[in-house]
């Protein structure tokens, strides 16, 4: 079970517009039952990444935003985090942090 009583851990991120976003993230406990949600908050709106459930006895979640999105984020620093739901519907924000968009050179 991830335990759910733990604040938030401070986890920042980056990437540079246009480009794919590739996170794996090992939770060191099993995920079976459990939904996520990740997003960043820029300017126009929350853009919300693809969170794939990749290995559910090793509890590793990928995160990841294909190019086509970043290219339409504008260079900055956003609000993002990263959040789980149990089955029996108890959200907990586990990853919240700054991203930083870098422009394409």
């Amino acid at each position: 079970m991830i335990p759910a009583d733990l604040p938030p851990f401070n986890y920042n991120i980056e990437f540079v517009q246009g480009d794919d976003f590739n996170l794996l993230l090992t939770l060191g406990t099993p995920t079976s039952g459990y939904s996520f949600e990740a997003y960043l908050v820029p300017p126009s709106g929350q853009v919300d990444f693809t969170v794939v459930n990749s290995g559910t006895k090793a509890g590793q979640v990928a995160v990841t935003l294909g190019h086509d999105i970043s290219a339409e984020i504008p260079a900055g620093v956003y609000p993002w985090q990263f959040s789980f739901t149990d089955a029996g519907g108890l959200r907990t924000t586990w990853y919240q942090g700054l991203c930083t968009v870098l422009g394409n050179a």
